[in-house]
């Protein structure tokens, strides 16, 4: 007597993606197949998003024009100072300017929910990152004395240094992200 396999009903776990057989109440993954889904997040700029905005368009650039405006009044007393290090101190700050200059369009264009804002802060952080540790050579290229430049580049290296965990983070929540995926997504249709 030949047995005609029954078809099993299944369906995917919303947690990892794995297919689970109907009956079932709990997923390999711990998940409960029975409890409703998890809703949404509401479209907007709300939580950790509205944070990254706050620290984007006004924390980051407080900041910024305080650290350059204490480092352009350092008074350099010694000549070989003022023509080294002046000139690489004002490389320096023209470099974060304009970061904060790009973080700010960012920001504006995440609040303005702007089709491709996504796409500019993910640009902008790597550019971000990649700006703090391309600092760090300016020693060098200014000629620094060597005991300056040692002081110098320990400064550099640990401002880039900084930059790589916070830079990370706000990088996979931008991709990652369920409140970033609802918010902007479906965007180009509306506009």
């Amino acid at each position: 007597m030949n047995q005609v396999p029954v078809a099993r009903e299944s369906e995917c776990c919303p947690e990892c993606g794995k297919e689970v057989a109907s009956p079932q109440r709990f997923c390999f993954c711990g998940h409960d197949m029975k409890a409703p889904p998890a809703p949404l997040p509401q479209p907007g700029v709300k939580g950790w998003l509205l944070w990254f905005c706050i620290q984007i368009l006004v924390l980051n650039p407080i900041v910024t024009a305080l650290q350059v405006v204490s480092e352009l009044r350092t008074p350099l007393a010694d000549e070989v100072l003022r023509r080294t290090l002046g000139p690489m101190l004002v490389v320096d700050s023209v470099g974060r300017i304009a970061l904060a200059v790009l973080g700010i369009t960012g920001g504006t264009l995440l609040l303005l929910r702007h089709a491709r804002a996504v796409a500019f802060i993910r640009v902008y952080l790597l550019a971000f990152a990649i700006a703090c540790f391309a600092l760090i050579s300016l020693p060098w290229v200014f000629g620094l004395p060597l005991d300056i430049r040692n002081h110098v580049i320990g400064a550099l290296i640990y401002r880039a240094a900084m930059t790589v965990p916070a830079t990370s983070f706000w990088f996979l929540y931008f991709k990652h992200s369920k409140r970033v995926k609802v918010t902007y997504s479906g965007i180009e249709a509306t506009k």
